[in-house]
């Protein structure tokens, strides 16, 4: 079992830039349970997607988050007393990025409650750190 990944190699023996279309598709074969999410879930992506559509719908057009390479995660398994299983599937993630509108730029640092039974951001929020570039109120990042 090789995890359901896939390797994509391109020989290019002529050299320079090209453009390549290609499809790929492929059928799991065997038992899954019902509710187990795809096996290419990706919790860190979909938190940092979740979180970029945010920002986005609060900062307009012109506006991006660019995330760094690195995350941290963590189980979420706390053993307190009752229940004490209960968020044995739950994934705390945290990492760092930039957020940047028309007239600034700052320094972000952000967190997800990610399900990873589901496949679902429970919860995911930003915050920013240090200053940024100063525009006017009115193209503030939010």
């Amino acid at each position: 079992m090789n995890n359901y990944t896939a390797l994509l190699s391109i020989n290019d023996d002529q050299g320079g830039g090209d453009h390549y279309a290609f499809e790929l598709t492929w059928r799991a074969e065997g038992n899954r349970p019902p509710n187990a999410p795809a096996p290419f879930f990706d919790d860190i992506r979909a938190c940092q997607d979740m979180l970029r559509q945010n920002f986005l719908s609060r900062n307009g057009r012109g506006a991006y988050i660019d995330f760094d390479n690195s995350a941290n995660r963590q189980n979420q398994n706390n053993g307190n007393g009752k229940g004490k299983n209960r968020n044995q599937n739950q994934e705390f993630i945290r990492g760092r990025g930039t957020a940047t509108n028309w007239n600034e730029s700052r320094e972000i640092n952000y967190s997800c409650v990610v399900d990873s039974r589901s496949g679902q951001v429970l919860s995911g929020n930003y915050q920013y750190s240090g200053t940024g570039g100063q525009g006017g109120q009115r193209s503030r990042l939010r």
